[in-house]
């Protein structure tokens, strides 16, 4: 995938390590970033948190946090690149929380959270679509937001 090259290789030229916490997409964003040649030199560590304990337990995601807002919510995001962030000691950090299908009352409604240095941005998106769909767009969302600042310097 193009826009995932153009994240690893400014990643590369700007000499910066990144780390991803993935909830609904599964691994998808990593996947598609380990896909292209040289990743290792930039991406050296991503957690899969699919259930609210795994969220506490590897990223501590404060219980209280999980049960005040839901697992789907802009504090369980900032929570969740906190502890990645926290672990990884990455320059660039992203986290995904949301529903891709299940629970029709929030389907599609997806938070990202997207932090380069100490610049921190939370997104609610609303997504339509088949599970794969949803999960889809979040990755290109994530890519495409990436670069951006990336490119340019945020």
């Amino acid at each position: 995938m193009k826009k995932a090259q153009e994240v690893v290789s400014l990643l590369r030229e700007k000499k910066l390590k990144m780390t991803i916490a993935e909830s609904m997409t599964g691994g998808l964003i990593a996947k598609t970033l380990t896909d292209v040649p040289g990743a290792s030199h930039v991406f050296e560590y991503g957690f899969i948190t699919y259930s609210d304990n795994a969220k506490h337990k590897i990223l501590n995601v404060p219980k209280k946090v999980l049960q005040k807002y839901s697992a789907v919510s802009k504090e369980t995001v900032a929570s969740m690149l906190e502890g990645a962030k926290h672990k990884s000691n990455a320059h660039v950090a992203v986290a995904v929380v949301g529903n891709a299908g299940g629970f029709k009352k929030k389907k599609g409604s997806i938070f990202i959270g997207i932090q380069v240095h100490n610049t921190l941005e939370i997104f609610k998106k609303g997504f339509f679509g088949t599970r794969k769909e949803i999960r889809k767009q979040t990755l290109n969302f994530v890519l495409e937001t990436l670069l951006e600042k990336l490119k340019n310097g945020r």
